[in-house]
């Protein structure tokens, strides 16, 4: 029994001799957490719990000690004790995370939730955009179109139309102001463009627009992608009905003749800011309202033409100022008054068409005061004579130049045919 002891303790003391080698030949216990004199590397405090436990399993004789000191040395985890400087970790037990690093992953959480909120309400905003882009497109112009009326308006206000009908959505200007700006895709640019082509553009517009272009009994091509100049019949009768242009690449429009189409309204004053024009016809028709004043601005007409209407008012005596026009048909309207007598200046009239009206007083101090005759002048001048049972009614003026006188508009018949009188 005493020689099973001692053999037993020499068993012992060779195994912890070889243990003591073993861990002095790999500095130190493989198992052991590293450390540098027992302080915390990280925090510099000592961890007192760490280092008792480093130092009972440097200590024991356990097969637990032995088996833990195997697999550490097998997972090669070299932890040093306190003391033990200069030991390198090739593998370590799981640290958890610091303050900063969960401060850190925090931070970058809350970034990704505000960057994921943002593009969130990023794609709401386009989506409203776009529904409210589409549901106004027709009323609100976008922005092009905004430069686009800005160009106009430069051009347009206040010299062809007044600023304040351009912009108010209940009138033919704005509307037209509107087609040209968002609806015309002649002149996607508009700057350089001349200002007698915009000019020509709108109020060709705006006398469609204005008048009931879409009741017409012909289109005659208006509000087309063309140019204005073509804005016509192509002169498929003997008088070309529509726009015509003395150039198509200038936009300069000399003659507007829209007969027998069903225009309706008044009679568009814009017309007076188309500085070329020569001859403007609007023959049975359905405008009502009076002659306009501003129509005496047109120094270049020679043809004239709005008979067949039911315009009233007497003729203004502003036309007087049409020192080049040769012809003036006013007849079959409800126009009154005396013709005045400024008109006896009109040197360049040839033709005239009075009748059909109730026009009253002699005309020899207007019409009829010049020397030269005219080609063909009509009027009411003739009286109707007794018989059949109905009275003689006077004539309505006194007119010795007409080369025509009519009764109400009807029965014309050459001057000497008749006797008038007043």
């Amino acid at each position: 029994m005493k020689l099973f002891n001692k053999n037993k303790k020499n068993g012992a003391g060779k195994a912890n001799n070889g243990k003591a080698k073993a861990e002095k030949k790999n500095g130190g216990n493989a198992f052991s957490r590293k450390f540098k004199k027992g302080t915390d590397a990280e925090t510099g405090t000592v961890d007192t719990d760490t280092t008792k436990a480093a130092d009972n399993l440097n200590n024991s004789d356990s097969p637990f000690a032995w088996t833990m000191s195997y697999l550490a040395s097998f997972l090669s985890v070299e932890v040093g004790l306190p003391g033990d400087e200069g030991v390198d970790v090739k593998h370590s037990l799981p640290v958890p995370p610091t303050k900063e690093e969960i401060e850190e992953l925090e931070r970058k959480q809350r970034n990704k939730k505000i960057l994921l909120a943002i593009l969130c309400l990023a794609f709401l905003g386009v989506i409203a955009f776009l529904l409210v882009f589409f549901l106004l497109k027709k009323d609100t112009p976008n922005l092009l179109a905004r430069s686009r009326i800005e160009i106009l308006e430069d051009v347009l206000a206040p010299k062809v139309s007044p600023l304040e009908q351009l912009r108010d959505n209940s009138t033919a200007q704005h509307e037209a102001i509107m087609w040209f700006a968002n609806d015309d895709p002649t002149y996607p640019e508009l700057e350089g463009l001349s200002e007698d082509l915009i000019v020509s553009r709108y109020v060709s517009a705006l006398l469609y627009i204005s008048t009931g272009g879409k009741e017409w009994r012909q289109q005659l091509n208006f509000m087309s992608d063309s140019s204005v100049c073509e804005w016509n019949d192509g002169g498929a009768g003997e008088v070309e009905e529509g726009i015509v242009c003395d150039s198509d690449d200038a936009g300069r429009v000399d003659g507007i003749v829209v007969d027998i189409n069903n225009l309706v309204g008044t009679l568009p004053t814009e017309l007076t800011k188309l500085p070329y024009l020569k001859t403007l016809g609007f023959s049975s028709n359905k405008f009502v309202g009076t002659i306009p004043t501003e129509y005496g601005d047109m120094s270049s007409l020679i043809y004239l033409s709005v008979s067949g209407n039911a315009l009233t008012g007497s003729l203004p005596e502003e036309l007087a100022k049409l020192t080049n026009l040769e012809s003036l048909r006013v007849h079959w309207n409800q126009l009154e008054g005396t013709v005045p007598i400024a008109y006896g200046e009109m040197s360049s009239l040839k033709i005239v068409h009075l009748e059909g009206n109730s026009f009253q007083g002699n005309l020899e101090r207007s019409l009829c005061g010049r020397a030269s005759p005219y080609q063909n002048f009509l009027s009411d001048c003739a009286t109707r004579p007794e018989g059949n049972g109905k009275e003689e009614i006077l004539a309505e003026v006194t007119c010795f130049c007409c080369t025509e006188c009519c009764f109400d508009g009807a029965s014309c018949q050459t001057l000497d045919k008749f006797n008038f009188s007043n």
